[in-house]
């Protein structure tokens, strides 16, 4: 028999395309399998076929007027199962924005066809497929996750039910050497589920023009942030939740970063859901569940100029969630764009899409 991988690929333009990485590979397109075979209201969580695409699940909850939420990914069109499958992740709280994490229940077809379904969905007749992920004996989930050991073929989903409101806060602070506590802050008020959005750290001083190829000593970039009035880091975070609740979870993080000398709070964006009209004009859709094609703006649009570039690439390197473990990684990112040519366009964020871990996201974009 011919030496070939079966590989299944969701439509992951982000960070690759569909064509598999090895000659003599076969692609299995599921895209017509494309049911949504339940929607549990009370449990908030689906089970869907390979084809469903973040549009289509997005498209049945708001017609049968679902209180529900997705976590969706910046490109929509992708498969909810390819997603996760390939670890994809999203932009609300942190049980669902792991998209894998946030999975319940595998149906996989395996090499000799026999079916293999995980957790409850293996005992016969049961009811909680979708409710407990781990079943009687070896959870096997991760055996499909990144891998060729079978076709899923059913996938379970926790989905997110759609709180009252939403509230974004950033809190700017002024010294290089603010790195370290600002993230060991950070993780304590995530942890401790003080605010459940997805979080942020960047920096508006090194983002500003780029001046910097590498990531200055600790003097030079203080006397830059003097020099500009640009603060060193900004620390953004988001919450969901009764209004009363997350208002008041946004002043104890305000209190928590009063120990920071100068440290600044913006504004934040407050909205009550569901969103209106004029709302979803404003917002980040993928942080209220809605999926898009946004995203492809990125680099093909020249970010506001129009001057399309040759192309982009994106590397998402999972760095050690401290401060040293922040700064090293952009160190190390800065010096190798340098040494190829690559331009970068923002300073790296550290964000974190799966829970208790850091991404630090590089962007590039090839002009002519």
């Amino acid at each position: 028999e011919p030496d070939v991988d079966l590989v299944a690929l969701p439509r992951n333009l982000g960070y690759g395309g569909a064509a598999p990485v090895y000659s003599g590979s076969v692609v299995l397109d599921l895209k017509r399998m494309n049911r949504i075979l339940e929607v549990s209201e009370g449990n908030c969580s689906c089970l869907v076929e390979p084809g469903v695409s973040y549009f289509d699940m997005y498209r049945h909850l708001q017609e049968t007027g679902s209180k529900l939420w997705l976590d969706v990914p910046d490109p929509g069109w992708g498969s909810m199962v390819g997603n996760a499958l390939d670890s994809g992740g999203g932009y609300t709280t942190a049980p669902y924005r792991g998209h894998f994490e946030a999975a319940c229940g595998i149906e996989a077809v395996l090499g000799d066809g026999e079916l293999l379904r995980t957790g409850m969905g293996a005992m016969p007749g049961a009811e909680t497929w979708q409710q407990y992920r781990m079943g009687i004996g070896p959870c096997l989930d991760g055996l499909f996750r990144q891998s060729s050991l079978g076709v899923v073929t059913k996938m379970g989903f926790w989905l997110f039910p759609q709180p009252e409101a939403y509230l974004s806060g950033a809190i700017d602070v002024w010294r290089y050497e603010d790195i370290e506590p600002l993230v060991e802050l950070m993780n304590e008020l995530e942890y401790g589920n003080l605010f459940n959005g997805m979080p942020s750290i960047s920096s508006p001083v090194l983002s500003s023009g780029m001046m910097f190829q590498e990531v200055p000593a600790p003097e030079v970039m203080n006397a830059r942030v003097q020099e500009t009035g640009r603060p060193a880091w900004r620390a953004s975070m988001s919450f969901y939740g009764p209004e009363k609740v997350i208002r008041s979870q946004w002043d104890y993080v305000k209190e928590r970063f009063a120990k920071f000398a100068g440290a600044r709070p913006a504004e934040p964006q407050f909205v009550k859901l569901p969103l209106s009209a004029e709302d979803m004009q404003k917002v980040s859709k993928a942080r209220f569940g809605i999926p898009s094609l946004e995203i492809f703006s990125v680099g093909s649009n020249g970010f506001g100029d129009f001057n399309p570039s040759d192309g982009h690439i994106w590397f998402s390197a999972i760095i050690p969630r401290t401060g040293k473990g922040l700064v090293e990684a952009n160190r190390v990112m800065r010096r190798e764009c340098a040494r190829l040519n690559i331009p970068l366009f923002m300073f790296s964020p550290a964000v974190t899409c799966w829970t208790r871990s850091l991404r630090l996201v590089y962007s590039g974009v090839a002009r002519p």
